[in-house]
């Protein structure tokens, strides 16, 4: 199976862009993979600037170089410990967590497992937390090529590395 990476991350950008202009208090959607490594993320403009929305990328000064910079993809270590968490919890015969939600002074975070790709939604601790739930089934169908792509990456990793 073939599938390309660009195609994907705009159609994945633009339901997500979708999905947050219809969901009241819904402040943008980031989706990594279980190392945190962010794929897409998507926020309303007016979102508050200390949420954990993480970049895809970042611009970094090139240590070699001061006067230059270099762009780094950038990491979610919230998915981070969501996924060490859930799989730990899974070991030692908690069950399956395929999702988790969290709250805090005036905002919502909701993980959710998909994987090997996390799903983060950053909402107002006043969004409306069913409707937030109802919108992963929708979102985890159209990120199968996504999935995909990901899942045959990790396959071909494990494969180069097995051979060297």
């Amino acid at each position: 199976m073939s599938v390309t990476l660009s195609n994907t991350a705009e159609t994945i950008n633009s339901s997500l862009e979708k999905i947050i202009s219809r969901v009241e208090g819904l402040y943008g959607i980031v989706i990594s993979d279980q190392e945190g490594a962010v794929y897409s993320r998507v926020m309303r403009q007016d979102s508050p600037s200390y949420l954990p929305l993480y970049p895809v990328q970042m611009e970094l000064p090139d240590v070699k170089n001061p006067s230059k910079s270099i762009v780094v993809p950038a990491t979610d270590p919230g998915s981070i410990l969501f996924v060490a968490t859930v799989e730990r919890g899974q070991r030692i015969g908690c069950g399956t967590v395929k999702t988790v939600t969290t709250s805090y002074q005036d905002y919502q975070v909701i993980y959710s497992r998909f994987s090997p790709l996390t799903l983060t939604f950053v909402a107002a601790l006043g969004a409306n937390r069913a409707l937030l739930y109802s919108i992963i089934p929708e979102l985890e169908h159209k990120l199968q090529h996504l999935r995909a792509f990901i899942e045959e990456s990790h396959t071909n990793a494990k494969i180069n590395n097995e051979t060297h």
